[in-house]
């Protein structure tokens, strides 16, 4: 049944932001649309990420930081934040070099907010121009090959002592003992989610590994649009 929903969920989406016409068409047209879905819903006080790594080094990417400063290892290039350190809506960010600083860059050019009313309030919606994560490197989007993205959500801010031993209630991509990532081509195509071919039977995230609902996510889907 959940899959089901969820199922749903991008169908609707694709329909309010246009399907992707086709592989053909200008790099500088394309998107990048993400859902992620948690077993309760989203909490304003909670803090919820999803976090990209454009370095084309797909064998590398974000993972999460369970113990010390910072929410994010250091394979990651830009996050896209929902809670309280953007005012309980969607911003996009930069990382800084130390992956603990970051620069606000504005926010997605489409997304859905689930604390307004008729919206579904467990899911995450938005998508971002792919212009929008160029790395100094980066001249055009046609040089971007690969993504990593990594789900993670905290009950507390991000700590910046870097000897902070500071407990915290998360929860990311893995079972709760590992800790992955999902690397796809930042070319257009269909829907990756949880149950794509590829992903391993169990998929990359299992139900009910975090005791908090409101931080257990259990599905997502990331797709490239062309526009």
């Amino acid at each position: 049944m959940r899959i089901i929903r969820f199922s749903l969920i991008i169908a609707l989406v694709l329909a309010a932001t246009g399907c992707a016409r086709s592989p053909e068409g200008k790099p500088e047209e394309r998107r990048l649309l993400v859902t992620m879905q948690v077993r309760g819903v989203i909490n304003p006080n909670y803090y919820y990420y999803v976090v990209i790594d454009n370095d084309d080094e797909p064998t590398t990417g974000p993972e999460a930081v369970v113990a010390g400063p910072g929410f994010v290892g250091e394979h990651a290039t830009h996050f896209v934040h929902f809670g309280p350190l953007s005012g309980a809506t969607y911003r996009l960010a930069r990382f800084e070099a130390n992956h603990i600083a970051y620069e606000w860059l504005g926010s997605p050019v489409y997304s859905v907010n689930p604390l307004d009313p008729g919206n579904p309030p467990n899911t995450l919606t938005f998508a971002i121009d792919l212009t929008s994560i160029l790395t100094p490197t980066q001249t055009s989007v046609a040089d971007i090959q690969t993504l990593e993205v990594n789900f993670i959500t905290n009950d507390r801010p991000p700590p910046t002592d870097p000897n902070t031993t500071e407990p915290r209630q998360y929860d990311a991509l893995g079972d709760g003992s590992s800790n992955t990532f999902v690397s796809f081509s930042a070319a257009p195509g269909p829907p990756i989610t949880d149950t794509s071919e590829g992903l391993g039977s169990d998929g990359l995230e299992p139900e009910d590994d975090t005791a908090d609902p409101d931080l257990d996510i259990v599905d997502w889907s990331v797709q490239i649009q062309q526009l």
